[in-house]
């Protein structure tokens, strides 16, 4: 008895969390509710990236997730301290009430794309919102992909108090930032390991159940260590779709050292462009990282990166 209301609280959570992205989701933009004209470019960026959420939520529902709730995040996040932030974002991490640690993901104010984005439309709050889009769409990512190469999302809270824009945070699974130096001091087996669960997850975006995902920001820093597994984290500049073409030479593939040919598909794809994006990305990484010269040659074929 005591176990079964104990799933029926986990799925109550999930449910509602689940639809608390979906109040952003349906909250018109900020121009539509107060009256406030915003700039037409920032209004565009604002439907462009609403609608890539929407269809990245569609098609399938969200897997369980923890029971954490919004006053569990916002106590854990008391005095955390930063453990770092970029373009878009900033991590905190975050000690729990029952013990463990997590890392919460928010918008950060004070980063570039925000800081660039009020320099164009002067606009700080649509601003705001134009990130929390993409937050949310890492979170949703992160709900619908399920792999041990992948940070785990324990839950996310929506605050729908004062400013929307800036009630988006992520709780993440913790790890460590990805150190090079360090990486390469560890031993061989270590690295092997490590190298083989990145071969899997390349795999896995090359079949995941949204299609070919590829990582448009494929670098160190993107990535974690937990638990001595490699694991992605910023999911953010992900992307379902697959380059438009009408002829073949729309679909070279082209790095600083070498160019590879892909074929225009009758959809008007570059059908498969996006694993082989991965793959070359990964390789130069590994290659002088972590020598996994043989495991990522294997890969090459079992990702079909050679013509067909």
């Amino acid at each position: 008895m005591e176990a079964g209301g104990r799933r029926r609280g986990a799925a109550l959570s999930a449910a509602l969390l689940a639809l608390s992205a979906l109040a952003l989701l349906l909250l018109p933009p900020p121009a539509l509710r107060e009256g406030s004209a915003l700039p037409p470019g920032l209004l565009e960026e604002l439907r462009q990236r609403r609608r890539d959420l929407r269809r990245l939520a569609a098609g399938g529902a969200a897997a369980e997730e923890g029971g954490l709730r919004c006053g569990d995040v916002r106590r854990a996040a008391g005095t955390a301290p930063v453990l770092g932030s970029g373009f878009t974002k900033v991590v905190v991490r975050a000690a729990l009430a029952g013990g463990g640690a997590v890392a919460l993901k928010s918008v950060h104010g004070a980063g570039r794309e925000v800081r660039q984005c009020e320099q164009r439309y002067g606009e700080p709050a649509g601003c705001r919102r134009l990130a929390a889009y993409k937050l949310l769409k890492e979170v949703t990512l992160l709900r619908r992909l399920r792999h041990p190469g992948i940070v785990q999302l324990h839950g996310q809270c929506y605050d729908s108090g004062g400013e929307p824009e800036a009630g988006v945070t992520a709780v993440l699974e913790l790890g460590a930032p990805l150190e090079m130096i360090q990486l390469l001091q560890t031993p061989w087996e270590e690295r092997f390991k490590i190298c083989l669960g990145l071969v899997e997850l390349l795999f896995y975006l090359a079949h995941s159940p949204l299609g070919s995902i590829v990582l448009l920001d494929f670098q160190p820093r993107q990535f974690v260590m937990v638990d001595g597994n490699l694991k992605v984290t910023d999911m953010d500049d992900a992307s379902t779709e697959e380059l438009s073409c009408e002829v073949d030479n729309d679909c070279t593939l082209d790095f600083p050292t070498k160019s590879f040919p892909l074929q225009c598909s009758s959809a008007g794809k570059c059908e498969g462009i996006n694993e082989k994006r991965n793959l070359f990305n990964a390789y130069r990484y590994a290659r002088g990282l972590m020598q996994c010269h043989i495991l990522f040659f294997h890969a090459c074929f079992s990702l079909s990166f050679v013509s067909r």
